[in-house]
C-alpha cells in the first residue's frame, strides 16, 4: 500500500518536473523515498522505485562515453545479466541499486544536465526551511516511539538521521546565500544536529556537528569567531571528561563496528580461496555468501558473535562498499568504480 502511494507521488512529480526544475524535483523525490522507507523499513523495493523515478524525466540526457566509459557500461551490463540468470533478478538488482546505481546515474546522466537551469537562489525560501524542520520533527517522534532501542532505527534503517543530515546541508546553503532569518535558520540547524546525533549513526554525527559548527563560524563576524573559539576551549577544559564520555559512550565513537570487521575478513579469506577468474570478475551481484562449500569454515572462523555467524550465511552485500564491489564484480569492477570516482 505504501509503495503504491509513493508511486502516485512520484508520478505527480514527474508531471510537474519541468515547472519545478531539476534540484527541486530531486529533493522532493528523495523526500518521498525517505518517508516511504520510514514505513517500509526495507530498502529492496523502496530504493529501486526511488532510483527509477529519480532518473525517469532525465533519461534523455543519457550518454555513453567512448572508450573506458563504454567498456565500463558493457562490463557491468554483462555482469548483471549473468548475475540475474544465476541469482535471480530481485537479488541482483537490489544489491546493484543499493551500491552502484547512484554512481552510474551520475556518471551517465546527471553530469550531462545543466544544473543552473531554473535554479539559483529561488530554490531557497524560509517557509520551506520551517516546513522541512517540522516534517523532520514529526518523523523523529515516529522513530522515537517505534524504535526498540536507544537509537532512532527502524529495522536497522536510520532514515531519521539521514533526513536530518541531508536537511542540514540544505540549511547550511540557505544560511550561506541569505541575509535574512539567520537566527531561525540556526535554530533549525541545531534541531537537525540533535536529531542526527540521537540517530546513533557515527557518520551522521560527524557530518552534522562539523557542518553546523563551520556554518555558524563562517556566518559570524570576527568578534563572534574569536568568542566561539574561546568558549569552545573553555568548555573543553571544564567538561572534558563529561564530553569524552558522551562522545565515546553515548555517541558510540569508542565502541566496535559490529560485524563489519568480520565481513571484511570473510571476503578477503573467501576470495583468497577462490580461482583467479573470480578475483578478476567476482561472484556476481546477489550471490549468497554462505552458498559455497568453503564458506562454513571461514564464517565460523571470522564471526565475532552468533548474530554475525547467522547473517554472514545469507549476506549478498556488506557494509564496506569496496569489499562488496570486489566480492560481486572482482578487481575489474573495482577498478572501473575507482575510475568513476577519480
Amino acid at each position: 500500500m505504501i509503495n503504491l502511494i509513493a508511486i502516485l507521488f512520484y508520478l505527480f512529480l514527474v508531471c510537474i518536473n519541468k515547472k519545478i526544475g531539476f534540484m527541486r524535483y530531486q529533493l522532493l523525490d528523495a523526500t518521498v523515498y525517505l518517508i516511504s522507507l520510514s514505513y517500509n523499513q526495507t530498502l529492496d523495493i523502496t530504493l529501486v522505485l526511488y532510483m527509477i523515478f529519480a532518473v525517469l524525466p532525465y533519461i534523455k540526457n543519457f550518454k555513453i562515453y567512448i572508450g573506458i566509459g563504454a567498456c565500463l557500461l558493457f562490463y557491468f551490463a554483462l555482469n548483471m545479466s549473468v548475475s540475474m540468470i544465476i541469482n535471480g533478478a530481485a537479488a541482483s538488482i537490489s544489491v546493484f541499486c543499493i551500491r552502484l546505481a547512484g554512481l552510474f546515474i551520475y556518471y551517465y546522466i546527471f553530469r550531462n544536465i545543466d544544473f543552473r537551469e531554473r535554479q539559483g537562489k529561488k530554490l531557497i525560501n524560509f517557509n520551506f526551511v520551517c516546513l522541512a524542520t517540522v516534517c523532520e520533527i514529526i518523523i523523529f517522534l515516529i522513530g522515537y516511539f517505534l524504535s526498540t532501542d536507544e537509537r532512532l532505527m527502524l529495522n536497522y534503517q536510520c532514515t531519521v538521521g539521514c533526513i536530518a543530515t541531508a536537511t542540514l546541508l540544505y540549511l547550511a546553503y540557505y544560511l550561506y546565500v541569505k541575509e535574512t532569518h539567520t537566527i531561525g535558520t540556526m535554530l533549525c540547524m541545531i534541531i537537525m544536529t540533535l536529531i542526527a546525533c540521537m540517530s546513533g549513526t557515527r557518520g551522521y554525527i560527524v557530518v552534522s556537528l562539523t557542518v553546523t559548527f563551520m556554518s555558524f563560524f563562517m556566518k559570524a563576524n570576527k568578534k563572534w569567531r574569536i568568542f566561539l573559539i574561546l568558549v569552545g576551549i573553555l568548555v573543553l577544559l571544564i567538561a572534558f571528561r563529561y564530553l569524552a564520555d558522551i562522545f565515546l559512550v553515548n555517541l558510540r565513537m569508542g565502541s566496535g563496528t559490529g560485524r563489519r570487521q568480520s565481513e571484511n575478513l570473510f571476503v578477503i579469506q573467501f576470495m583468497w580461496k577462490r580461482p583467479l577468474y573470480v578475483w578478476l570478475i567476482g561472484n556476481g551481484f546477489g550471490t549468497v555468501a554462505g552458498s559455497f562449500s568453503i564458506s562454513e569454515s571461514i564464517i565460523s572462523a571470522v564471526s565475532n558473535s552468533s548474530y554475525t555467524y547467522q547473517v554472514l550465511h545469507t549476506a549478498t552485500g556488506f557494509h564496506n562498499f569496496y569489499i562488496t564491489i570486489l566480492y560481486s564484480s572482482g578487481l575489474v569492477g573495482l577498478g572501473f568504480v575507482l575510475y568513476i570516482y577519480i
